[in-house]
């Protein structure tokens, strides 16, 4: 951060949360507004049922989890890591829009700040951020989410 870096990517799933403590840790001592934070979830995080996906008991305890280890109370960037074939396209998409607008109990604020869809450069189209989405996927979510209004 000394050396001018404000952007920084972690997930839910990199090395089961120590990633997240570590960047929580990390800034601290920095304005919450002078830095960026992305982090994501769909992978399994731990043993069980409901431990991976895109649903929204899953993404709700995966957000919750996120922002208790990065010590913050807004995340500006959540994204799918990778596509959920089972959970429906507006369950998540739902869910998604509930965190941008549900403000946090601590600050009047979202406790999420963006979800997004994405261009690769390969070609391959990743919605809210899944690296491995292919465009029929995309254009799924991309209806879902015209049509339900979000």
């Amino acid at each position: 951060m000394e050396a001018g870096a404000n952007f920084f990517d972690t997930a839910d799933v990199y090395s089961q949360g120590l990633s997240e403590e570590i960047l929580g840790q990390a800034i601290q001592h920095v304005l919450r507004d002078k830095v960026l934070i992305s982090t994501k979830a769909t992978f399994p995080f731990w043993e069980g049922p409901n431990n991976a996906g895109s649903s929204r008991g899953h993404l709700t305890r995966q957000i919750d989890g996120s922002l208790k280890r990065l010590k913050t109370d807004y995340i500006d960037v959540y994204h799918m890591h990778g596509f959920d074939a089972i959970t429906p396209v507006e369950e998540t998409l739902s869910t998604l829009d509930n965190a941008v607008h549900e403000e946090s109990c601590v600050m009047s604020r979202p406790r999420i700040s963006r979800a997004g869809i994405f261009k690769s450069p390969l070609g391959s189209v990743s919605v809210m951020g899944g690296r491995a989405m292919w465009v029929t996927r995309s254009i799924i979510l991309s209806w879902a989410a015209t049509t339900s209004g979000n």
